[in-house]
């Protein structure tokens, strides 16, 4: 009988090893006699055992084991001798390391069997390797007493002697008065009868089991060990008189730091010098059924903590334009490196504390131009730049803007010596006068408009009219203004007659920015957009400055994305095989979403086949070089020579065909490897025509060989075509 159940193969996959072990049947044999007082029972010895075969152990799916007994701890080995120990084994996966286990159900000699308690008979270690090896032991720990009493059972020589018979046949006593005729004198003795058998009642099979049901693990976090407990029962036939209490077995499982369960729970500490990290975990253990069983609450780990530092580059600069306090203010991420060597964020982009704020002053220097008003205010303002330092270097924070210094728009007519600045317009019997506006800065006099007529004596009117090309406008990039045209005229006598040509109108056009492209830095992993500035006039768009780094414009750092690896380097080859150097690299996106490399090292280099072949794969490549025998309009028909069989048409007596090609192996560099030429011949005898797969074909060209067939009841030979390759 095997040592296993139905029961097993349902629940093999459900419950532990050990547990489906305890399902195996016991046997037919007689009840186990009771173990001598003498002997310690509740001892557990190693008992070193190896698989009969080399065994491959399935991952969770238990399997039957037969192996041998190395040793019998307190028996002698000739207890073993003719022995199988059978068992279960299998392999788990726990923490990312393979551990087998194995149970021992019972021992077996031909067909006799003992069945033992597989609670108690147990081994559980690393696995290198998924198999086990009759050369490498395996160190069972189990009950002594209780291995050499059923190795005992399995020795005992089977009863011999004869049945006993039925009934027994009682003799009776000659009596020495016999009468001729046979009968007894002893009239007494002829009616005595023997009594019944007396039955002896069999003596109570006691036994002692050892188990663990209902017995729990006890954790020690000191010793980081989890025992199992067992218990001993005292069994009279089976039933269980007494137990003692749960303690601890010869059985335990070491207990690791598991920080899987408690991954974001890091204690953040960042009052602490330096700031720290510390990751939390979980007790946890791996029982006989090779499951993660878990202890406790997630715990700092005291003894691993990781440095939280400030990470620059990736955060824009926060401008702070608070009216008498602005300044620059450097911004930084918190991260650390965590357990899986993987950077976590503490806190998103903050004012950093290693890199302080500067404070920014507004400089008109960067601004030259004045941006004018006029009417209603007919005013010019000066602008300013807010400027700040970094390590040396003076950066623009934005653009030009005003500054609050303000110059008021003054008509003037004369200058100072009283002549007119513009020629007054004569149309006859009155004049126009023209002016300028004029402001005074820094104790000097600037004007701020060309001469513009007065329209106090003469309706003066002015158009756009031949000044509509923007190409010839007044562009100011630092005031974001461009300045529309126009030109004045008087009508006479239905024509216009105009005053001067075209000049700047009051008509401004407020610049339009696009950012089109990116001007990349990559040496120094930032880029500046390119700005497209145009206004939008009446005639339509016009472009003042197209795709060009505007003064002020702000850097954008690049955003590392992962290390990776690229082709670098001049490729080599030998032969068909070509060795692409590889760069290690860090990636990095751009601005405008491409990826830059930057190498940082060397990797290992790729191998590939770099040759390509051609020629002979098409009936083109094949042309026919020579025929012989033929006649009439009867040709060589080409048959593909790399087909199963032969295609031969209209052959006439003792005709051969021959076609030839060039195979070609070019590498991808363009060098020729090689090329090599290859023939292929065709011949056929009688005159007959064998039409298509009446005749096979090989390629072995030393036996050619000849075929049959049978064309309108005429035999016909023909020879297998054969290659010069």
């Amino acid at each position: 009988m095997k040592l296993k159940t139905v029961a097993f193969l349902l629940s093999l996959s459900l419950i532990p090893l050990v547990a489906i072990a305890q399902t195996a049947p016991t046997t037919t044999q007689e009840e186990p006699e009771k173990l001598s007082d003498t002997v310690p029972t509740t001892a557990l010895v190693e008992i070193l055992t190896a698989p009969l075969d080399v065994t491959e152990l399935p991952v969770n799916q238990p399997i039957e084991l037969d192996m041998t007994l190395l040793n019998i701890p307190g028996g002698t080995n000739d207890l073993a001798q003719g022995v199988v120990a059978k068992g279960y084994a299998r392999s788990v996966e726990v923490e990312d390391k393979t551990i087998g286990q194995v149970v021992l159900t019972g021992v077996a000699k031909g067909e006799k069997q003992e069945a033992l308690n597989s609670a108690v008979f147990t081994a559980q270690f690393d696995l290198d390797e998924t198999q086990l090896k009759p050369d490498q032991p395996v160190k069972i720990m189990g009950n002594g007493p209780e291995l050499i009493e059923a190795l005992k059972r399995l020795q005992e020589e089977p009863d011999t002697a004869e049945e006993a018979k039925p009934q027994e046949q009682v003799a009776q006593a000659e009596s020495p008065e016999t009468t001729s005729t046979g009968e007894s004198g002893n009239n007494d003795a002829s009616g005595y009868q023997s009594p019944d058998p007396i039955e002896k009642k069999a003596d109570p099979v006691e036994t002692v089991n050892i188990t663990t049901e209902g017995c729990k693990i006890r954790v020690d976090v000191l010793q980081k060990t989890a025992f199992q407990q067992s218990k001993i029962q005292h069994l009279k036939d089976g039933v269980v008189q007494s137990e003692e209490s749960c303690t601890d077995s010869e059985v335990s499982f070491k207990l690791d730091k598991s920080y899987g369960n408690c991954k974001g729970q890091d204690v953040i500490d960042l009052t602490a010098t330096p700031p720290t990290a510390t990751p939390q975990y979980q007790w946890y253990y791996v029982d006989q059924g090779g499951t993660n069983q878990t202890h406790g609450d997630c715990q700092p780990d005291e003894e691993l903590k990781f440095e939280i530092v400030e990470k620059h580059g990736t955060c824009p600069i926060y401008l702070d334009y608070t009216t008498g306090a602005e300044k620059a203010v450097f911004q930084s991420k918190l991260v650390y490196l965590g357990q899986d060597n993987k950077e976590e964020e503490v806190r998103d982009c903050a004012a950093s504390v290693e890199k302080s704020a500067v404070p920014m002053v507004l400089s008109p220097a960067y601004c030259p131009n004045l941006r004018h008003e006029y009417e209603p205010t007919n005013k010019s303002f000066r602008q300013s730049v807010w400027t700040y330092q970094s390590e040396g270097v003076t950066y623009q924070a934005g653009n030009c803007l005003d500054d609050g210094t303000e110059y008021a728009h003054v008509k003037t007519y004369k200058d100072d010596a009283g002549e007119y600045l513009c020629t007054p317009i004569n149309n006859g019997s009155s004049v126009t006068l023209r002016y300028r506006m004029k402001i005074t800065k820094d104790g000097l006099s600037q004007f701020v408009t060309e001469c513009t007529p007065d329209t106090t004596n003469i309706a003066i009117k002015s158009t756009t009219q031949d000044c509509t090309d923007p190409s010839k406008w007044e562009h100011n990039l630092s005031t974001g203004q461009s300045f529309g045209q126009e030109r004045f005229y008087f009508e006479h006598e239905g024509q216009q007659v105009p005053i001067g040509t075209c000049q700047n109108s009051t008509t401004t056009y407020t610049h339009e920015h696009e950012t089109v492209d990116w001007e990349e830095h990559d040496d120094q992993l930032f880029a500046y957009p390119k700005t497209t500035v145009f206004i939008t006039p009446s005639t339509g768009r016009y472009n003042i400055k197209t795709s060009e780094v505007l003064i002020g414009a702000q850097q954008m750092p690049y955003e590392f994305q992962k290390f990776d690896i690229a082709a670098g380097g001049t490729p080599t080859y030998e032969g068909c095989n070509k060795l692409q150097p590889y760069d290690s690299v860090k990636v990095w996106k751009r601005p405008n979403g491409t990826l830059f490399n930057e190498t940082i090292g060397s990797a290992d280099p790729a191998s590939s086949n770099a040759c390509e072949t051609t020629g002979g794969q098409s009936s083109a490549d094949w042309p026919l070089q020579s025929q012989s025998g033929v006649s009439h309009s009867y040709g060589c028909t080409y048959t593909n020579p790399d087909e199963s069989l032969a295609t031969i048409r209209s052959h006439t007596a003792s005709r051969s065909c021959t076609y030839a090609t060039s195979v070609t192996v070019t590498r991808d560099d363009g060098t020729e490897i090689s090329n090599t030429p290859y023939t292929w011949s065709t011949s056929m005898s009688n005159s007959a025509s064998v039409n298509s797969n009446q005749c096979g074909q090989t390629k072995i060209a030393s036996d050619p060989g000849n075929c049959s067939a049978t064309m309108d009841g005429t035999a016909v030979t023909a020879a297998r075509g054969t290659y010069g390759f």
